[in-house]
């Protein structure tokens, strides 16, 4: 056991004076026997034993009262568990401070964050003058600039004052492991690290690390708790874009979940959608314990990154301590044309399709009711010559044939994210799709055409599947699809990272989806001309070959970082970057440089970027890139705490220390 304040324990001598009065109340008096009370001597002699053994208590008490009192103003700290070292002797200190949100729990002095604030200051008043002192807030454990020794303590008292709490959160893993590397460097052999920490129990994850890996035997490691309550909280866990087809001014649909850590219902509480200028806002009832899920709708009239935030608004206190999870941010992309490439050896091929997509690009309209080229078509007679990046998707229409050539060129696109859809005509040939196509994309191979004069229509489809979104009122009442008359077709197979979306009536599939890398493939049974269905001629024809177009379409797909966690940015995602200038940028548009040369592209972690919750851009010099949501990390919002002894335990068991 150690102590914030040893100097108080002097205090203990005060347990003197119970021993003291004790002992003078034990002053004999003289005796006097009467005849008369002789026969009462052993009754009286029975009760100065209960009289002697209630005053020994007494004392007791008096004494523990004492003791306890000294104890807690002396400041006790658990105790290292890696046994104990002189405290003569020079050390280095660790002082690593809990900053997560989390510590804004409150009790009736105030915040946890108060409280880890006097007790680091507490304990830097203890500590000798020759002591070599680390403070590292846990949210700056990853900056170098915190990982040098302090100096000065009143540098440390200032830093401590000022400091607030963080969107970042450490596992205890990590933090272990930055202490062992921190204290590698340390000045003296003897070591001393203090977590200050609210005993979060989701900070206490398990890992793989060892032992041995952490700290040696002259490390003395101490947690000072400064929780003595859960606290109330509800939170924004998640937003899903469930849109995943997006034109403009098309709708989009966005799902949160919302917590309510509390053991209470809470009721009537707003939850704000804004983006730009649209705002659109709700009041839900979130039941004690569980987890609701709220949905927004609106429509974006331009096009390129879209971004928007879900917020808690009017939050008590009483009802909800962390503010830091009660705003989600959300990034999505509405592109601004689809460039498509339509490949087919006779100009006849590809007439229905093409009508479809003019068509319902003629409806299209923006926002001051303009008509958009939401389309750029073209048209060419083979893959050869053609630079397939420069296209969002490509449609290969009633080929014959594949070369080996147009076939690897074909995968490397769909690999890097490309999208194609297949529709093979009545003439293709089957042998070569299988030896060529297939083959090279590691797809089953197809079967032999099946003919039936009587035709077949559809039987299932996966209507939870992002193609159908919108397509049907109802996702129950199947029998009043429209379905095509299909009297010859060629049944594309399910396998490996597939998915049979749309079945015929005899069992086959009519459209699979492939995925190869970081793109996708739909393959359809059938050409989109009637040489084989009446399939051009029914309403869900046009609806179908738009959203397979805009599905499969290679576009920049935000995703969601985690503040203080890895993330990644690829720079080949956005082609040639003849700039060796990239840039980060947050809400508040400072930019901060990326180190980065266009000669060695390789995956560039923004982890030390991302210290806060917020819309962040990736930029070169003329340009946006990339642009994507930070958000908290959901474990952070949960509210259960560890006590001293359930530390202990995991501390031992998970890292084996004695």
């Amino acid at each position: 056991m150690t102590f914030i304040n040893p100097a108080i324990l002097w205090g203990l001598l005060a347990v003197s004076i119970p021993i003291l009065i004790h002992i003078f109340n034990l002053k004999k008096t003289r005796k006097i026997e009467f005849s008369t009370l002789m026969f009462l001597k052993e009754i009286q002699e029975t009760k100065q034993k209960r009289i002697k053994l209630k005053q020994l208590l007494i004392l007791l008490c008096r004494i523990a009262f004492i003791i306890l009192i000294v104890m807690a103003f002396a400041g006790p700290f658990t105790k290292g568990f890696l046994g104990s070292i002189t405290d003569k002797s020079p050390a280095t200190v660790l002082i690593l401070f809990d900053d997560s949100f989390s510590m804004n729990g409150r009790s009736a002095s105030g915040t946890d964050f108060d409280a880890a604030k006097n007790k680091a200051i507490e304990l830097i008043n203890t500590l000798a003058k020759d002591d070599e002192v680390f403070f590292v807030p846990v949210s700056k454990i990853d900056n170098y600039s915190y990982l040098t020794p302090y100096k000065e303590i009143n540098s440390i008292r200032d830093s401590i004052t000022h400091h607030k709490t963080s969107d970042v959160r450490k596992p205890i893993s990590s933090i272990l492991y930055k202490a062992k590397n921190i204290l590698s460097a340390s000045k003296y052999p003897l070591k001393e690290v203090y977590i200050i920490t609210d005993g979060q129990s989701s900070m206490f994850e398990k890992n793989n690390l060892a032992a041995e890996e952490l700290f040696d035997k002259d490390t003395r490691l101490n947690f000072v708790l400064v929780s003595a309550r859960t606290p109330n909280n509800i939170s924004i866990d998640s937003v899903d874009v469930k849109t995943k087809i997006f034109v403009p001014g098309r709708t989009v649909k966005l799902t949160a979940i919302v917590t309510n850590h509390n053991n209470f219902n809470i009721t009537s509480k707003s939850i704000v959608f804004t983006s730009d200028t649209y705002r659109d806002e709700k009041a839900i009832d979130f039941p004690s314990g569980s987890a609701t899920e709220v949905d927004f709708t609106f429509s974006p009239q331009k096009g390129g990154f879209q971004s928007g935030t879900i917020e808690l608004t009017g939050s008590e206190i009483s009802e909800d301590e962390f503010q830091n999870d009660n705003k989600r941010n959300v990034v999505f992309y509405v592109p601004e044309y689809l460039g498509v490439l339509i490949v087919s050896e006779n100009p006849s091929d590809d007439d229905y399709l093409s009508l479809a997509i003019s068509s319902s690009e003629a409806m299209m309209t923006d926002s001051s009711g303009n008509k958009i080229n939401f389309y750029k078509i073209k048209n060419s007679r083979s893959l050869t010559g053609e630079n397939l990046n420069d296209f969002n998707a490509i449609v290969i229409v009633t080929k014959r044939s594949f070369s080996n050539d147009e076939a690897s060129k074909l995968k490397a696109y769909i690999e890097d994210g490309g999208g194609v859809i297949i529709y093979p005509g009545k003439n293709a040939e089957l042998n070569n799709y299988n030896d060529v196509l297939n083959k090279t994309f590691g797809i089953p191979y197809l079967p032999q055409r099946t003919e039936n004069p009587n035709g077949t229509v559809f039987d299932k489809i996966d209507y939870d599947h992002p193609l159908f979104e919108g397509m049907f009122k109802s996702k129950t009442n199947e029998s009043k699809i429209e379905s095509p008359l299909v009297k010859s077709w060629v049944s594309p197979q399910a396998g490996a990272n597939s998915q049979s979306l749309i079945k015929l009536s005899g069992g086959e599939n009519f459209l699979v989806q492939y995925r190869i890398g970081k793109g996708n493939i739909l393959f359809y049974a059938i050409p989109p001309d009637k040489s084989c269905s009446n399939f051009p001629e029914i309403s869900i024809f046009p609806p179908l070959t738009l959203r397979s177009i805009g599905y499969v379409s290679k576009l920049p797909s935000p995703k969601e970082a985690i503040a203080g966690e890895e993330c990644y940015f690829n720079p080949e995602d956005f082609g040639p970057i003849k700039t060796d200038s990239l840039f980060i940028a947050g809400l508040n548009q400072k930019k901060t440089a990326i180190p980065y040369s266009s000669e060695n592209l390789s995956l560039i972690n923004l982890e030390s970027y991302i210290n806060a919750a917020g819309i962040y851009t990736i930029e070169d010099k003329s340009r946006v890139l990339y642009e994507f949501p930070a958000n908290t990390s959901g474990k952070e919002s949960l509210t259960p705490r560890l006590n001293t002894s359930e530390i202990s335990y995991f501390i031992r068991n998970q890292y084996k220390l004695k």
